[in-house]
């Protein structure tokens, strides 16, 4: 055999072989794979217990306004509000006791 077929010979990679190259490509397909397969999730649906109660539309403390973030700033609001006019209303009377001397 010459030295040129042994070159050829020895560059040609055997079908069971991998590359440097091609060995982390390889390896990450696989563990994507791996990883895949463990993901398999089934949800069965469950009866309905026996003693389950219709929930309500909406919660009594959403309603009051007394449980939500939302329903404590509307409270905090409307505080503010009534203090605002009462003391918009303390501000007339005094107005009207000095433009208006009895």
């Amino acid at each position: 055999m010459s030295a040129r077929m042994t070159r050829v010979l020895a560059s040609v990679r055997r079908p069971g072989s991998l590359s440097r190259s091609s060995v982390f490509p390889t390896l990450a397909v696989a563990a994507a794979l791996a990883t895949l397969a463990g993901c398999d999730v089934k949800i069965e649906k469950q009866g309905t217990p026996a003693t389950a109660t219709k929930p309500s539309t909406q919660s009594t403390t959403v309603v009051e306004g007394g449980g939500s973030s939302l329903g404590k700033a509307k409270g905090a609001a409307e505080n503010i509000r009534d203090k605002t006019e009462d003391y918009n209303k303390k501000l007339e009377e005094q107005i009207d006791d000095i433009s208006n001397p009895k």
